[in-house]
């Protein structure tokens, strides 16, 4: 039986539209990593500038105070996905000087064809007495100075959805501290944010979809 040009067009359009939800992904240009744990006995750090996986930790223990920093990031063409975490505590009324732990990421990054793209992100921070802390998420169009398209400096648990086009370059930056300023007391922060991306169908693929409900509707009407 000879197959209906109309039912041809309708599986021209699914095709398309499953081949641009399978290819979007990041195009990444920049990057770079860091986690640092600054306590009265020295300063120690950890940095990375190259895309792909990234996973370290700083700690520092000595009597009545205690601090640690840990970062894991991933950065694929199919999702950028960055987890941090920083805790400090203090059990002693004075100590020789501040402890800090704080984690740093950012990304240049593009996507290969217009996306939407899917962001989740979980943000918590703690302090108490001699404790303090702060986050950060920011996500910006450099391509048009530097727009701010999301920005969270408060504990939140969210899912948010945003456009980037081919051709822009944007960019992520995750920040966070933990420390103990005087004191006893005790801060933490904490962050996990994953971006995903699907493609905006292409003009063709919406116009070949558009036709192909015409084409259905026209075949139910014959019967």
């Amino acid at each position: 039986m000879m197959k209906s040009p109309l039912v041809t067009i309708s599986l021209a359009a699914a095709a398309l539209s499953a081949s641009a939800s399978a290819h979007a992904g990041f195009v990444f240009t920049s990057a770079s990593r860091s986690i640092s744990m600054q306590a009265p006995t020295g300063t120690t750090g950890a940095s990375s500038s190259v895309f792909g996986t990234f996973n370290d930790w700083r700690s520092h223990s000595a009597p009545f105070l205690s601090g640690f920093v840990q970062q894991n990031s991933n950065l694929t063409a199919a999702e950028v996905r960055l987890t941090a975490f920083s805790q400090a505590s203090s059990s002693s009324a004075t100590f020789a000087s501040t402890m800090t732990g704080s984690s740093v990421s950012n990304a240049l990054f593009g996507v290969d064809r217009d996306s939407t793209i899917t962001m989740s992100v979980t943000t918590t921070r703690t302090s108490s007495a001699g404790g303090v802390s702060a986050i950060s998420v920011l996500v910006r169009d450099m391509t048009a100075g530097g727009t701010v398209l999301y920005s969270s400096t408060s504990p939140v648990s969210t899912t948010v959805t945003l456009t980037l086009l081919t051709g822009r370059d944007y960019q992520v930056d995750v920040t966070n501290s933990a420390g103990i300023t005087a004191g006893s007391g005790s801060a933490s922060a904490n962050y996990s944010v994953l971006m995903t991306a699907a493609a905006v169908p292409s003009p063709g693929a919406l116009a070949l979809a558009g036709l192909a409900l015409v084409a259905g509707g026209s075949l139910r009407r014959r019967r």
